[in-house]
C-alpha cells in the first residue's frame, strides 16, 4: 500500500475548500480505501513519494601537458599524455614530466550521481 498524505479533496459543506485531513487513515473496512477521518477514498489523498538522497560530485581529469619547454619562442611540448601524481607531498607535480598540474588540460568534468 502507498503512503497518502493530506486530503485534496473540496468539500461542499465546506465552500469548497479541503476539509483539512492531514494523512490517510485507513478506515480497516472491507475495501481499506477510505480515509476514517475525513471519509474520503484514498484517491482524494496526496500521495506521498519517499525521498532518496543524492550527492553530486564533480570529477576533474587532468591529461596531456601543454607547457612549452623550448626557450627559444618556438612551441615544444614534452608528450606527457596524463598527470599522475608524483607523492603526498608533491601533490601538484606530474611524475611523468615533472610540470605543474596547472600546465596539464583539464580535459573531462564529470557529475557522478551516487545515492546515499
Amino acid at each position: 500500500m502507498e503512503n497518502r498524505g493530506e486530503c485534496l479533496k473540496a468539500h461542499a459543506s465546506l465552500g469548497g475548500k479541503a476539509d483539512g485531513c492531514q494523512g490517510f487513515i485507513s478506515s480497516g473496512g472491507l475495501s481499506g480505501k477510505s480515509c476514517s477521518t475525513c471519509f474520503c477514498d484514498e484517491n482524494y489523498h496526496k500521495k506521498v513519494v519517499p525521498q532518496t538522497r543524492v550527492t553530486y560530485v564533480t570529477e576533474v581529469v587532468y591529461t596531456e601537458c601543454h607547457k612549452n619547454h623550448n626557450v627559444n619562442g618556438s612551441q615544444v611540448k614534452d608528450g606527457c599524455r596524463e598527470f599522475r601524481k608524483k607523492s603526498d607531498n608533491l601533490a601538484n607535480i606530474c611524475d611523468a614530466c615533472g610540470c605543474d598540474k596547472s600546465f596539464h588540460r583539464n580535459e573531462v568534468t564529470k557529475e557522478v550521481i551516487t545515492s546515499v
